[in-house]
């Protein structure tokens, strides 16, 4: 009985930080990065060719 306990708690901890660290790795690489990271990308994108852009705007004004 007393066996029984411990070795239950002993599964349930490492099964429920496994379970975390899977759910927090495996979540990410199905859905998560490939939309945020592609909008990061199109977005640090944009902002380089807006900078891009304003920069040159400037100069040719200037």
């Amino acid at each position: 009985m007393t066996a029984r306990p411990e070795s239950e708690a002993t599964l349930r901890t490492p099964s429920s930080s496994l379970s975390e660290f899977e759910d927090s790795s495996d979540v990410p690489p199905r859905y998560q990065p490939v939309s945020p990271v592609i909008q990061l990308r199109q977005v640090t994108l944009r902002m380089t060719s807006y900078t891009i852009i304003a920069t040159m705007t400037r100069f040719s004004t200037l």
